[in-house]
């Protein structure tokens, strides 16, 4: 169902509030194409990557996968001098770069990555 015309014109309100809010609050920067999510431990931070592309689920069938709806994220801590702890989900070690690590996250898949602050 199409949105009205003032329903578009909150939804893009409310998106570029969000961006504003967290631009300013947020500890990380994230690039790309999927949801996330953003958790504090004692020494860091956990962020979870959440592609929801590509899932197709039909009423009686298990969900089919598109492989090429698969995300390219990059991540950017904004303060202090961080090391990745480690990738819960697949087990790869994405490596910290200039202060960005980066990270493909496949159709209908989660990555969740630790921060440890050095």
């Amino acid at each position: 169902m199409a949105l009205l015309p003032y329903e578009e014109q909150f939804k893009n309100e409310v998106r570029r509030l969000y961006d504003q809010l967290a631009e300013k609050f947020l500890p990380v920067r994230v690039e790309g194409d999927v949801d996330y999510y953003i958790s504090r431990t004692r020494d860091g931070w956990v962020i979870g990557l959440i592609n929801h592309q590509g899932v197709v689920k039909r009423a009686v069938s298990p969900a089919e996968l598109d492989e090429s709806k698969r995300q390219h994220v990059r991540v950017t801590p904004k303060y202090g001098t961080w090391e990745i702890g480690k990738e819960w989900v697949a087990g790869e070690q994405p490596v910290m770069r200039d202060g960005t690590f980066e990270l493909v996250v496949p159709a209908g898949e989660t990555r969740i990555v630790e921060l440890r602050s050095r």
